[in-house]
């Protein structure tokens, strides 16, 4: 079963090799690096700290698909992100938590750090990958990103703010090594006719795609601040920290499965499943907030 699994994905070449490092290190390194620096604000500057973060992500993500045509490579447009990245985590190490306008700065530049480069890099995958395996090959990518996600929350749980801002930035200068030895030396140009924005978001597929996603998002992250409040009463500030690096652990390990099976049953019957499943969730809680087994 093992080997009919590999042998119907392109798993071994050394193409999807540098697409694995960077999708598993990209989001093995921002997730902990969310949770890690929003634990660390006041309620008083949370707004305006995530809202300038998130500002930072989506305008610079409109920037970075016309600024990576500045560049002599994808490939290197893609080390400069991850650079920024580095650049990101090495000024959390000085962080004063009293300074107000560094903390905004710091959540502005972690939002170009994750913004600039992701469309790319979600193409960088695209391109990579035939699609009548890419289910699979997500779910081994997202595999190695929530088995990455758990090992480095649990340590960074061990860890003083100083050294976890350091492993933060060596985990992504440690990606931005692996990927350019990796990086394949001759890079793939896929023939696509230019495009517009207005053509793409006028795009029935695309809506249909966006609308569940945004849904999707829109009651995952709502959910948050409510779960993080009720787990940090019943468990403590460092469990708190912990359930969202759990999930993507445990979520790694299903993705192999579904994955699989988005390849033979179909996705759109996977992605009913999920949204199936969440719901049922977070109906739990709503039910039992007060019973410990509703929460694991």
């Amino acid at each position: 079963m093992y080997k009919t699994f590999v042998d119907r994905t392109n798993l071994l070449e050394k193409d999807f090799l540098s697409v694995l490092v960077i999708v598993a290190n990209t989001l093995s390194w921002y997730f902990p690096f969310y949770a890690f620096f929003v634990n660390i604000l006041g309620k008083s500057i949370l707004l305006a700290a995530l809202s300038i973060h998130y500002v930072g992500a989506i305008g610079f993500a409109f920037m970075g698909t016309v600024l990576t045509k500045k560049f002599s490579s994808r490939n290197s447009f893609l080390c400069f992100w991850m650079l920024i990245g580095v650049t990101s985590s090495a000024m959390m190490i000085i962080l004063d938590t009293g300074n107000i306008a560094y903390l905004l700065l710091v959540s502005f530049f972690s939002g170009i750090s994750l913004g600039l480069g992701f469309p790319t890099c979600l193409a960088y995958f695209g391109d990579h990958t035939r699609e009548n395996n890419r289910g699979r090959l997500g779910g081994i990518a997202f595999f190695a990103s929530g088995l990455c996600m758990l090992l480095f929350g649990l340590l960074i749980s061990f860890s003083t703010f100083t050294v976890g801002a350091m492993l933060f930035t060596l985990w992504r200068g440690l990606g931005l090594i692996l990927f350019y030895l990796t990086k394949p030396k001759q890079e793939h140009k896929p023939q696509v006719p230019a495009v517009s924005f207005k053509s793409v978001l006028i795009n029935r597929s695309l809506v249909l795609y966006l609308v569940p996603w945004a849904m999707f998002s829109l009651v995952n992250f709502l959910e948050i601040p409510m779960i993080s409040a009720g787990a940090n009463v019943l468990f403590g500030a460092s469990f708190t920290f912990l359930i969202p690096m759990s999930e993507y652990g445990i979520g790694g390990f299903i993705a192999l499965i579904g994955g699989a099976f988005a390849d033979t049953i179909g996705r759109k019957r996977i992605v009913i499943f999920g949204f199936m499943v969440l719901g049922i969730a977070y109906a739990v809680l709503g039910l039992f907030p007060n019973e410990t087994l509703a929460w694991y």
